[in-house]
């Protein structure tokens, strides 16, 4: 028994130990992992779209019949629309467009060879891939794709139908769809005339009323409250229908330059000027943020001041519209994101404490943009750079180049 005295000797010094263990390792340390992050000077307003648009009137004797769906890229020569002399039931006219896509889908598919399938299961997988892609443009707002396809759809639909036996074998044949179009084409009448595109662009099926009203040619004189009648005068018309309804009027857009007029804060623009980059995002359609160049900024008006933007960069859907929601972005800053809390200085030089090899390392920075709760960095010593999720010590008993950390 005498010789047990050296037990409570030894579990003291085990918890001396520990005491001292615990100590070199912090287990207070919180950490956050190091990932890339953007952050944006910016504010979200509304714009007026300005681009160089080449009218086309029929006049209001005739009907038409468009040829080329609503938001389309055209060449030059292409042909828009027919023009038919007299009045025509509309529901004519509507029945006729049909017949003539699906006559251009079954030749398409003719040429595919899917239209002379007699295989009920690639017919399904057909059927199922055609619809997978209208899911696809419908979410990219591609409703000019979205329009072919669910022609395509119903023609290898009908198809699979013959095949099966669920109709005749003549249904929906290229001769029978022929056949009924030149009937329906004899209820139209003839052509009067054609409308064809004279320079290449972006088509769109109607007019806002604002063609004339801004132009690229006039738009210097813009200021905050021009813009918000211009606003209202599109809003005004596109309620109350800005056409006469016997005469039909399209235009095409240069797709490769347009301009936007922004009515911002003045202390948005502070030291802005001609010719700085900026960039534009809008979301209602895309979330690609678009480089931009400025055009102009106006003299301030009632605390505003309006900013014009060029853009050459193609958007889909975006030409067709006048009044856009924009976010208008001065400064973009691309590196790491990290909380304020983890940045200090040592020895006069700003940096974060990383754990590398189970202890704290110093990695020195660039603060390239930040607010009071994060902040957007580089790194400023390429001998210690920051690396893709390091550990980034955010709190700990002490800060310490070379401490331990659990």
């Amino acid at each position: 028994m005498k010789n047990k005295w050296y037990i409570p000797v030894a579990i003291f010094l085990l918890l001396v130990l520990m005491y001292f263990v615990r100590g070199i390792f912090d287990e207070n340390v919180q950490y956050e992992t190091l990932q890339e992050g953007a952050m944006e000077e910016m504010v979200s307003t509304k714009g007026i779209l300005i681009k160089y648009e080449t009218l086309y009137e029929t006049g209001s004797n005739g009907t038409v019949e468009a040829k080329v769906p609503n938001g389309a890229r055209v060449s030059k020569g292409m042909l828009l629309a027919n023009v038919y002399n007299g009045t025509v039931d509309t529901e004519v006219m509507a029945r006729l467009d049909r017949v003539n896509k699906k006559i251009e889908t079954v030749k398409s598919s003719q040429e595919e060879g899917l239209s002379f399938s007699s295989d009920v299961a690639k017919l399904d997988s057909e059927i199922d891939t055609k619809v997978n892609d209208i899911i696809e443009s419908a979410q990219k707002k591609n409703m000019a794709q979205v329009a072919t396809l669910k022609i395509s759809l119903s023609t290898l639909a009908e198809r699979r139908a013959v095949v099966s036996g669920q109709e005749s074998g003549a249904a929906n044949t290229l001769e029978e769809l022929e056949q009924t179009r030149d009937t329906l084409l004899g209820q139209v009448g003839t052509v009067q005339k054609e409308l064809r595109a004279n320079q290449s662009g972006i088509f769109v099926a109607s007019t806002d009323g604002l063609e004339s009203l801004i132009t690229p040619y006039n738009m210097d004189a813009l200021t905050p409250s021009a813009v918000d009648e211009l606003e209202e005068t599109e809003r005004q018309n596109v309620v109350s229908g800005q056409n006469h309804p016997s005469v039909f009027a399209c235009k095409i857009i240069d797709n490769f330059r347009y301009f936007i007029a922004m009515n911002v804060d003045p202390a948005k623009t502070l030291d802005l000027k001609q010719g700085d980059s900026v960039s534009l995002r809008f979301n209602e359609l895309s979330t690609e943020v678009l480089s931009a160049e400025v055009y102009s900024v106006s003299a301030e008006e009632n605390g505003r001041v309006t900013v014009i933007c060029e853009c050459n960069k193609y958007l889909e859907s975006l030409l067709e519209k006048r009044t856009v929601s924009v976010d208008f972005i001065r400064h973009r800053y691309e590196g790491f994101r990290v909380s304020v809390s983890a940045i200090h200085t040592q020895d006069g030089t700003v940096g974060v404490f990383a754990k590398r090899d189970g202890v704290m390392r110093f990695l020195p920075i660039n603060i390239l943009y930040n607010t009071q709760d994060v902040a957007i960095v580089s790194s400023a010593d390429e001998t210690k750079p920051l690396k893709l999720y390091d550990e980034i010590i955010v709190k700990a008993r002490k800060f310490e180049e070379g401490a331990f950390v659990n």
